[in-house]
């Protein structure tokens, strides 16, 4: 009993119980149509075709997620949210302890926050925890392990796209050995993706996301040079280690670290990758840190390094709370809307504020939606989805057409929005609001 309650065993149960309580109290906008997917693919197969929206159902949907949804399908049915926060904050915990091995728990910490924003119930818990197992069995010192790697490659590919993240990372690896035996893997592990529902569309989707300029100016989380504040100190940290120790030795910068955090940048749900792979250069920089010092001031200097990290740590408790207050983008989902249609079902077809349609997909499952978070890329027989989406929001001629093609009587929508305030002065009634949102019909 006192071998298993070691230090590093109680530390990592802290970080467990903070990402499962951030799992359990944040939901991510996407966890309902992920849930009811899930549930549809158990009862029906995969469907050909988008099925949750009036709008798209003839689009060739390609969930490259499907395995994902499916599992939280059956935890869900076992156990509720409950239990699937407490497997997924188990997974962010595993991928954390996997990849930082010698970190010192105050920049263990500090990456933790940096994570926090992107962690809970989401498929991109997945590409983390896949990845740090990567990390694991790349640098284990019996390589019989590699051989467990197209495996791996296999299930990734059906659990979520950012396995070519994987892809790059194993393939950047092999380069730096120069490794046959990795390349042969890496071969198989790349031919093994092709093995999912939808064959090489699978990267059609992927691509079409990955090289959609639009989603930076649409989706909070595409957006570019805008790192979460709670991701600043620890990116801050790794910046100053690695300038600090590199100084003007421009190679020693073409790091896999900095690859990802320069995508991070580029893309701000990159960050937990960066995090996750930049953990395992920590104990290196250090130690080549500490070698720049004199061997008299080490102590002294190690004392002020503690202290400097217990100060941030204290910061960065702090920024979650701060950010929480401060921001005014977090989404207030409708549930007294869901509470008055569930009783008054829409005469027509239902719009919704793109925030809303997981949510409404969740809760109303026999009401299809206008839009929901798998469409900002999606183009169609010269249909643009999301462009036609911002178009009704402020173009009255676009939302007459719209509303008048697809027998749009119904409304959800933030008071805030300028629709709400077109509505409203064009005569639509409110059936339902609260501080933050509205239903409105037109009859």
């Amino acid at each position: 009993m006192k071998r298993f309650l070691t230090k590093r065993t109680l530390f990592f149960g802290g970080v467990y119980a903070l990402f499962f309580l951030w799992s359990l109290y944040t939901l991510d906008p996407d966890f309902g149509w992920h849930l009811r997917a899930g549930q549809y693919f158990l009862s029906n197969g995969v469907p050909a075709s988008d099925i949750f929206t009036y709008t798209a159902s003839s689009f060739p949907w390609v969930d490259h997620e499907w395995l994902s949804d499916i599992f939280v399908a059956l935890v869900y049915q076992l156990g509720s949210f409950w239990l699937l926060a407490a497997i997924y904050a188990g997974m962010w915990t595993t991928a954390v302890a996997l990849v930082s091995k010698k970190v010192p728990y105050a920049i263990i910490i500090v990456g933790v926050i940096a994570i926090m924003p992107f962690a809970g119930v989401r498929t991109l818990t997945w590409s983390v925890l896949f990845l740090a197992l990567l990390y694991r069995i790349l640098h284990a010192k019996q390589t019989k392990w590699q051989l467990t790697i197209p495996l791996l490659f296999l299930l990734w590919a059906n659990v979520h796209g950012s396995f070519l993240v994987g892809i790059a990372y194993g393939g950047w690896v092999m380069l730096q050995r120069r490794s046959w035996r990795l390349f042969v893997l890496g071969c198989v592990s790349l031919a093994l993706t092709f093995v999912n529902p939808y064959g090489y569309h699978i990267y059609t989707e992927i691509f079409r996301t990955m090289l959609d300029g639009n989603l930076s100016a649409n989706i909070v989380e595409w957006q570019r040079f805008a790192l979460p504040i709670a991701a600043a100190p620890y990116a801050l940290l790794w910046v100053a280690l690695m300038v600090y120790v590199n100084q003007r030795k421009w190679r020693e910068y073409i790091t896999f670290d900095t690859l990802l955090f320069i995508w991070s940048c580029l893309s701000m749900r990159m960050t937990p990758l960066f995090v996750l792979i930049s953990l395992t250069s920590i104990p290196s920089l250090i130690s080549r840190l500490a070698k720049t010092i004199p061997k008299a001031d080490l102590p002294q200097a190690t004392q002020l390094a503690r202290r400097s990290l217990q100060v941030l740590v204290v910061i960065c408790l702090l920024i979650p709370v701060l950010s929480s207050v401060l921001t005014k983008n977090s989404i207030h989902y409708p549930v007294h809307a869901i509470s008055y249609l569930k009783a008054n079902p829409c005469k027509g077809n239902l719009f919704n504020s793109y925030n809303f349609g997981g949510f409404l997909i969740w809760q109303l499952p026999n009401t299809k939606v206008y839009i929901d978070g798998r469409m900002p890329s999606w183009k169609y027989e010269g249909k643009d989805y999301m462009a036609t989406y911002n178009q009704v929001l402020t173009e009255k001629s676009v939302r007459d057409t719209e509303f008048s093609r697809f027998d749009i009587r119904c409304v959800v929508i933030e008071n805030t929005s300028p629709l709400y305030s077109e509505l409203r002065r064009e005569g639509w009634n409110i059936k339902s609001t609260d501080n933050t949102t509205s239903v409105l019909t037109s009859y």
